[in-house]
């Protein structure tokens, strides 16, 4: 399409005039006319090229955008899943393990199982020094790494020494210091003949105890306590002396010529040694110590009193040798407080056990006394 340059009429290619205003057209006019026409539709190309390469622009800033927008939002999933997971199954499973490694703790407490009619407890009890412990169970050991190593007891007993704390088949004793200071073993239902039939008949034999000591060169002795046909502790402890172990034996086989009146002075005079002792050892840490010493020492004083009356009433060789054996304990009691003080004064633990193993051992012999002379 063509227009007049002069009116701008409408003219169709092959005109010469302008049908309007009469102008003559040339080829000039023809070409400046298509060359307007061409630039017209070059800029009208371009500006449309132009909007599409802003729409084009447009749409990938918006691919980038939501791009961006998924990668954030599969980031914050991913966190999320991730603390979900952390807190209701890691945390869980810690708990869970926490409390399963607790209760394991708790309930893996140790139950030692010994049996005391077998040739095992003959050969590594019965015939070996265990008088520093037995089964892990060493004198001296405190009562936190007990339980660190075998958890807390499963039951206690009374026993003469005070209360007595049992792994299973082990009974352990808390000296002042809290530190083990015996151990025994506590066997279940066995029979006073069974036991003698299998590990054979006892050095000395009395009501309440059985002693096993043969060998006055293996440094320990067999303690068996016994009760209503029953074995009742074995203890392997530091070794009595010949001339003790003979006294023993001496008092099992006395002819009993002492008065009624006489015997029952003589046991309650060893009944008060053990008064005396026991007050001397019942302190419960080392700040009673002092007091309890001094109460022990005030006892003293009487009882001895009741041996001189005793020593003034004897009237055959019987009693004098009762006499002499109740001295005996009288002198054995005084080195243990001796004992007892020196720890005291001077935190001398040698002293402490020395004490202990001296306070077993007299226990023993005024026990087996007191048996052949109660009615």
């Amino acid at each position: 399409m063509k227009y007049c340059p002069n009116c701008g009429n409408k003219i169709e290619d092959k005109q010469i005039f302008c049908n309007k205003c009469g102008t003559k057209l040339d080829a000039n006019n023809k070409g400046n006319n298509d060359e307007s026409l061409n630039t017209s539709t070059q800029k009208n190309g371009y500006e449309s090229s132009k909007t599409k390469q802003n729409k084009r622009s447009k749409g990938k800033i918006w691919i980038i955008v939501s791009s961006a927008l998924a990668v954030i939002i599969l980031v914050l999933v991913l966190l999320f899943t991730g603390y979900f997971f952390y807190k209701n199954v890691i945390s869980n499973n810690d708990a869970n393990n926490t409390f399963q490694s607790t209760e394991s703790k708790s309930q893996n407490n140790e139950e030692v199982d010994i049996k005391v009619l077998s040739s095992e407890f003959s050969e590594d009890f019965m015939n070996e020094d265990n008088t520093g412990g037995y089964e892990g169970f060493n004198l001296g050991m405190s009562k936190e790494d007990i339980q660190q190593k075998f958890g807390k007891p499963s039951s206690s007993t009374s026993m003469d020494v005070g209360n007595v704390e049992k792994y299973g088949n082990i009974g352990i004793y808390y000296g002042i210091d809290d530190t083990i200071s015996s151990v025994y073993v506590l066997p279940e239902d066995v029979s006073i003949v069974d036991f003698k039939h299998f590990h054979g008949e006892p050095t000395v034999e009395t009501d309440s105890q059985l002693v096993y000591d043969d060998n006055s060169d293996n440094s320990f002795t067999i303690f068996v306590n016994i009760e209503d046909d029953k074995v009742q502790s074995i203890e392997n402890t530091f070794q009595i002396d010949d001339e003790a172990l003979n006294n023993m034996e001496s008092i099992t086989t006395t002819s009993n010529d002492v008065s009624p009146t006489f015997a029952h002075e003589a046991v309650n005079y060893s009944g008060g040694i053990g008064k005396i002792l026991s007050t001397a050892f019942n302190a419960e840490d080392y700040t009673e110590q002092e007091e309890y010493l001094s109460k022990a020492r005030e006892m003293v004083l009487g009882w001895d009193g009741a041996l001189d009356d005793l020593n003034a009433t004897v009237s055959n060789q019987e009693e004098e040798d009762i006499v002499s054996q109740l001295e005996e304990f009288k002198s054995q009691r005084d080195d243990i407080l001796n004992n007892i003080e020196n720890f005291d004064d001077n935190s001398n633990t040698q002293a402490w056990h020395d004490a202990q193993e001296d306070y077993e051992t007299l226990q023993v012999e005024m026990r087996i006394f007191a048996d052949e002379y109660v009615d």
